[in-house]
């Protein structure tokens, strides 16, 4: 399920790159909602619709948690693709695709907490993420991180299939939301740990 989720995000991803023209109204929709149900999001429902499998809403009239996780991951890969371009003007890639292999969002954090600069503000964010109480709040963390990245010119691309399998299975109840909170909680302290013992070494 997790893997075909993950499929379905690098594939709608890779319709909005649209071999680096970028299809505009479709990412500007995705930045400026802040959930699914808000009115410039139809822009994105066609794709979610065709791309996606299974019902966009449930019988009990709740948004499908697959779709919800699909929906925020390409809403991060939005605000992360703004502005990122080339010389030749075509978007860089920023995303992990047949071209390029995309990093661990949380991994790529932890790198980032070498910097001594933002390491206090993004481990109380960070801490934030870990104690999210649901998605919306974890959305509104994530945000900010993405933004963290751009600030510092943190441009890898990153792997937003695996980002929306994460997000789906912290919907599925409070024993998974925990394995995922755990699961980052470790690459952003370890990954941090990590590149720091091998700078010691060096």
């Amino acid at each position: 399920m997790e893997s075909k989720i993950a499929q379905i995000t690098e594939n709608i991803i890779g319709i909005l790159y649209n071999d680096g023209k970028g299809k505009t109204a479709e990412l500007a929709a995705l930045r400026s909602t802040k959930v699914i149900t808000d009115r410039y999001a139809r822009k994105v429902i066609p794709l979610l619709a065709s791309y996606s499998y299974g019902d966009l809403v449930l019988d009990n009239g709740e948004i499908n948690p697959k779709i919800l996780a699909i929906y925020n991951a390409l809403k991060l890969y939005a605000i992360h693709q703004q502005g990122q371009t080339n010389n030749d003007g075509n978007l860089r890639l920023v995303y992990a695709s047949e071209k390029t292999s995309g990093q661990n969002l949380i991994a790529l954090l932890g790198q980032l907490r070498k910097d001594e600069e933002v390491r206090n503000g993004l481990d109380r964010q960070v801490n934030r993420l870990l104690a999210a109480p649901n998605l919306d709040f974890m959305m509104n963390i994530l945000i900010r991180l993405i933004k963290i990245l751009k600030s510092k010119n943190k441009i890898d691309s990153i792997d937003y299939g695996r980002l929306a399998a994460d997000l789906y299975i912290f919907q599925k109840g409070i024993d998974a939301a925990s394995g995922v909170r755990f699961r980052w909680g470790a690459l952003y302290y370890q990954n941090f740990n990590k590149n720091t013992n091998e700078e010691g070494v060096n």
